[in-house]
C-alpha cells in the first residue's frame, strides 16, 4: 500500500505507477487460466506487451510526455448527421402540405 500507518511509501507508489501490479496479475492469471488471461490482456497480447515489459512500456510513455507534454491533435472525424424524427415544418410549410394532401 502506498501509505502504511500514516507514512507515505515512494517504493510502493512507483511500483504502482509502473504497472507492476499488473505484471503480477498477468502471472497469477497466466498460471491459473491461460484463456481468461488471453481474453483479459488481449489487447496487451496484440500489441506484443507482456508482464516483463510491461515496466519499460510505462517508463518509455513517461519518458516521451516528459520530453513533449502538449497533447497530440487529434483527428476530426466527419460526421454524418442522422435524423430520426421528422423535421418541424413552419406555417407556410403545414399549410402546403395540407393542400397537397388534399388533391391526392
Amino acid at each position: 500500500t502506498l501509505f502504511r500507518s500514516g507514512e507515505y511509501n515512494a517504493e510502493s507508489h512507483r511500483a504502482r505507477i509502473l504497472g507492476q501490479h499488473v505484471a503480477e496479475y498477468m502471472r497469477a492469471l497466466k498460471e491459473e487460466s491461460e484463456e481468461t488471461y488471453q481474453r483479459q490482456f488481449s489487447a496487451y497480447i496484440k500489441s506484443g506487451v507482456t508482464e516483463d515489459n510491461l515496466e519499460a512500456m510505462y517508463t518509455s510513455a513517461h519518458a516521451a510526455i516528459r520530453k513533449d507534454p502538449s497533447p497530440a491533435k487529434a483527428e476530426k472525424k466527419e460526421v454524418k448527421k442522422q435524423r430520426f424524427n421528422k423535421k418541424k415544418l413552419n406555417h407556410k410549410e403545414r399549410r402546403e402540405r395540407i393542400r397537397q394532401i388534399g388533391r391526392a
